[in-house]
Formats: structure tokens, C-alpha cells, sequence
């Protein structure tokens, strides 16, 4: 849902909402109805099947503008200190675990 709503611009918010509730109920109709379908298999049908939803209802009701993403031109890139701190500890700490299970 969350990229969907990121690729159709025209997207409702109510297509999120009805993705997030329609997806365990097509997953569970399958499951009862087709119970030899692997898993992932499963989770694959009913995905497409979501999507295939969320469009139609993205094509019923768009928004009448595409929403559009704020542009920040400049970016702040300052380093702290427990940041610094922080990535040599985990460094550290994963050479050490690499030495201890080797």
C-alpha cells in the first residue's frame, strides 16, 4: 500500500485503508479455497490481488490533484560525536564477535 500510494500519485487515502483491510480476507479465501497453495504463494495472489483493487479504485475516484512531494534543495550533514561513537562501538563489537566465532 505504502508504495502504491508513492507510484499512483492520484491515489485516495482510502485505497491504503481498504489494502491494509482486504488483504487478510483475500488471504484467507484462498487459503480455504485453493489450501495446497504454498505460502508465499499465497501471500503473492493475494498481493497482486490488492493491487489490482487499489487501482480500480484509483481509477473510480482519483484525487483531482496528484500529490506532490515537498523538494528541500539543501541538506545538513553534521556529524555528532555519539553518532562517531556509536558506528566505532559497532564496529568494534562486530570484529570482536568475528574473532570469538571464528
Amino acid at each position: 500500500m505504502f508504495v502504491f500510494g508513492f507510484i499512483v500519485r492520484q491515489a485516495p487515502p482510502v485505497c491504503g485503508v481498504v489494502g491494509l483491510l482486504i488483504n487478510p480476507i483475500v488471504y484467507a479465501v484462498l487459503k480455504v479455497l485453493m489450501p495446497v497453495l504454498a505460502f508465499l504463494d499465497r501471500m503473492a495472489v493475494s498481493f497482486g490481488c490488492v493491487l489490482a483493487i487499489m487501482y480500480v479504485i484509483t481509477r473510480l475516484k482519483p484525487l483531482p490533484q496528484p500529490v506532490t512531494l515537498p523538494k528541500k534543495a539543501t541538506i545538513a550533514l553534521e556529524t555528532s560525536g555519539i553518532a562517531k561513537a556509536g558506528g566505532i562501538a559497532v564496529v568494534a563489537v562486530t570484529l570482536l564477535l568475528y574473532i570469538v566465532f571464528w
